[in-house]
Protein backbone atom coordinates (compact mmCIF):
# COMPACT_ATOMS: atom_id res chain seq x y z
CA UNK A 1 0.00 0.00 0.00
CA UNK A 2 2.73 2.48 0.55
CA UNK A 3 3.57 2.49 -3.39
CA UNK A 4 -0.53 3.56 -3.86
CA UNK A 5 0.15 6.47 -1.56
CA UNK A 6 3.41 7.70 -2.91
CA UNK A 7 1.51 7.62 -7.06
CA UNK A 8 -1.24 9.26 -5.18
CA UNK A 9 1.05 11.90 -3.65
CA UNK A 10 2.95 12.31 -7.00
CA UNK A 11 -0.63 12.85 -8.99
CA UNK A 12 -1.47 15.16 -6.42
CA UNK A 13 1.98 17.10 -6.28
CA UNK A 14 0.75 17.70 -10.42
CA UNK A 15 -2.54 18.76 -9.53
CA UNK A 16 -1.02 21.27 -7.09
CA UNK A 17 1.70 22.40 -9.95
CA UNK A 18 -1.40 22.54 -12.13
CA UNK A 19 -2.96 24.90 -9.67
CA UNK A 20 -0.36 27.25 -9.09
CA UNK A 21 0.15 27.80 -13.09
CA UNK A 22 -3.48 28.32 -13.66
CA UNK A 23 -3.65 30.84 -11.08
CA UNK A 24 0.07 32.12 -9.84
CA UNK A 25 0.32 35.01 -12.29
CA UNK A 26 -3.49 36.19 -11.58
CA UNK A 27 -2.52 36.09 -7.85
CA UNK A 28 0.36 37.48 -7.76
CA UNK A 29 -0.94 40.45 -9.83
CA UNK A 30 -3.50 40.97 -7.49
CA UNK A 31 -2.11 40.33 -4.16
CA UNK A 32 -1.06 43.77 -3.45
CA UNK A 33 -4.61 44.28 -2.42
CA UNK A 34 -5.53 41.65 -0.62
CA UNK A 35 -8.73 43.28 1.29
CA UNK A 36 -10.63 43.80 -1.80
CA UNK A 37 -9.53 40.50 -3.10
CA UNK A 38 -11.19 38.64 0.51
CA UNK A 39 -14.31 41.60 -0.13
CA UNK A 40 -15.17 39.40 -3.56
CA UNK A 41 -14.09 36.40 -1.98
CA UNK A 42 -17.08 36.83 0.57
CA UNK A 43 -19.70 38.16 -1.94
CA UNK A 44 -19.07 34.63 -3.80
CA UNK A 45 -16.43 35.44 -6.41
CA UNK A 46 -14.91 32.20 -7.62
CA UNK A 47 -11.92 33.75 -8.79
CA UNK A 48 -11.55 35.51 -5.70
CA UNK A 49 -12.14 32.66 -3.61
CA UNK A 50 -9.42 30.61 -5.02
CA UNK A 51 -7.22 33.32 -4.67
CA UNK A 52 -7.69 33.46 -1.10
CA UNK A 53 -7.42 29.42 -0.77
CA UNK A 54 -4.24 29.61 -2.85
CA UNK A 55 -2.56 32.25 -0.63
CA UNK A 56 -3.41 30.90 2.59
CA UNK A 57 -2.35 27.70 1.41
CA UNK A 58 1.07 28.78 0.34
CA UNK A 59 1.26 31.34 2.73
CA UNK A 60 1.38 34.47 -0.17
CA UNK A 61 0.82 37.71 1.65
CA UNK A 62 -1.18 36.46 4.70
CA UNK A 63 0.27 33.82 6.89
CA UNK A 64 0.05 30.19 5.96
CA UNK A 65 -3.30 28.18 7.40
CA UNK A 66 -4.25 25.22 6.13
CA UNK A 67 -7.97 25.68 7.75
CA UNK A 68 -8.55 29.00 6.09
CA UNK A 69 -7.50 27.76 2.53
CA UNK A 70 -9.44 24.68 2.91
CA UNK A 71 -12.87 26.64 3.97
CA UNK A 72 -11.89 29.05 0.98
CA UNK A 73 -11.52 26.05 -1.42
CA UNK A 74 -14.78 24.54 -0.04
CA UNK A 75 -16.57 27.67 -1.13
CA UNK A 76 -15.52 27.74 -4.49
CA UNK A 77 -16.07 23.56 -4.36
CA UNK A 78 -19.63 24.32 -3.57
CA UNK A 79 -20.36 26.63 -6.72
CA UNK A 80 -19.26 23.73 -8.61
CA UNK A 81 -15.73 24.65 -9.62
CA UNK A 82 -13.83 21.72 -10.76
CA UNK A 83 -10.47 23.31 -9.53
CA UNK A 84 -11.63 24.09 -6.69
CA UNK A 85 -13.33 20.12 -5.55
CA UNK A 86 -10.25 18.94 -6.91
CA UNK A 87 -7.95 20.82 -4.40
CA UNK A 88 -10.97 20.13 -1.54
CA UNK A 89 -10.33 16.71 -2.75
CA UNK A 90 -6.62 17.09 -1.96
CA UNK A 91 -6.95 18.57 1.26
CA UNK A 92 -9.44 15.96 2.55
CA UNK A 93 -6.12 12.96 1.47
CA UNK A 94 -3.12 14.86 2.70
CA UNK A 95 -5.97 15.81 6.08
CA UNK A 96 -4.58 19.67 5.59
CA UNK A 97 -6.27 21.99 7.05
CA UNK A 98 -8.88 19.27 8.10
CA UNK A 99 -9.59 15.41 9.24
CA UNK A 100 -8.42 13.07 6.52
CA UNK A 101 -10.68 11.46 5.19
CA UNK A 102 -10.46 9.13 1.78
CA UNK A 103 -14.16 8.88 1.35
CA UNK A 104 -14.65 12.74 1.26
CA UNK A 105 -11.48 13.08 -1.26
CA UNK A 106 -13.25 10.37 -2.98
CA UNK A 107 -16.19 12.46 -3.09
CA UNK A 108 -14.64 15.61 -4.05
CA UNK A 109 -12.38 14.12 -6.29
CA UNK A 110 -15.25 12.31 -8.53
CA UNK A 111 -16.89 15.77 -8.71
CA UNK A 112 -14.12 17.82 -10.05
CA UNK A 113 -13.57 14.29 -12.61
CA UNK A 114 -16.83 14.60 -13.82
CA UNK A 115 -16.76 17.95 -15.39
CA UNK A 116 -13.88 16.91 -16.88
CA UNK A 117 -11.06 17.57 -14.68
CA UNK A 118 -8.21 15.24 -15.73
CA UNK A 119 -5.99 15.32 -13.29
CA UNK A 120 -9.02 13.98 -10.55
CA UNK A 121 -10.05 11.48 -13.30
CA UNK A 122 -6.82 9.76 -12.91
CA UNK A 123 -6.65 10.24 -8.97
CA UNK A 124 -9.98 8.88 -9.22
CA UNK A 125 -8.86 5.90 -11.38
CA UNK A 126 -6.26 5.19 -8.34
CA UNK A 127 -9.00 4.96 -5.86
CA UNK A 128 -11.06 2.28 -7.93
CA UNK A 129 -7.40 0.74 -8.36
CA UNK A 130 -6.67 0.09 -5.13
CA UNK A 131 -9.94 0.03 -3.23
CA UNK A 132 -9.49 3.72 -1.54
CA UNK A 133 -11.82 6.11 -0.27
CA UNK A 134 -15.05 3.20 0.53
CA UNK A 135 -14.92 1.99 -3.26
CA UNK A 136 -14.41 -1.52 -3.93
CA UNK A 137 -11.78 -1.89 -6.14
CA UNK A 138 -12.82 -2.34 -9.29
CA UNK A 139 -10.23 -2.38 -12.68
CA UNK A 140 -13.16 -1.95 -15.29
CA UNK A 141 -14.25 1.53 -13.61
CA UNK A 142 -10.25 2.39 -12.94
CA UNK A 143 -9.37 1.89 -15.90
CA UNK A 144 -12.85 3.99 -17.48
CA UNK A 145 -11.54 6.95 -15.35
CA UNK A 146 -7.63 6.25 -16.89
CA UNK A 147 -9.03 6.76 -19.85
CA UNK A 148 -10.98 9.48 -19.66
CA UNK A 149 -7.98 10.94 -17.86
CA UNK A 150 -6.09 10.45 -20.96
CA UNK A 151 -8.44 11.12 -23.46
CA UNK A 152 -8.55 15.27 -21.71
CA UNK A 153 -4.78 15.34 -21.78
CA UNK A 154 -3.24 13.82 -19.16
CA UNK A 155 -0.60 11.62 -19.75
CA UNK A 156 -0.24 10.02 -16.51
CA UNK A 157 -3.81 8.79 -17.48
CA UNK A 158 -2.70 7.25 -20.41
CA UNK A 159 0.12 5.41 -18.48
CA UNK A 160 -1.96 4.22 -15.72
CA UNK A 161 -4.48 3.19 -18.56
CA UNK A 162 -2.00 0.81 -20.36
CA UNK A 163 -0.46 -0.49 -16.77
CA UNK A 164 -3.89 -1.38 -15.96
CA UNK A 165 -4.59 -3.06 -19.37
CA UNK A 166 -1.67 -5.33 -19.19
CA UNK A 167 -2.68 -6.33 -15.55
Amino acid sequence: MPLVKKAIMYKIMILGLLFGLLFGLTVSAIAADFAVIKSLAEIGDIASQLAIAKMYKNGEEVSQDDQQAFEWFEKAANQGYPLAQANLGVMYYEGSGVKQNYMLAKKWFEKAAKQGDAEAQGILGLFYEYGLGGVSQNYAQAKAWYGKSCMNGNQNGCYDYQKLNKK
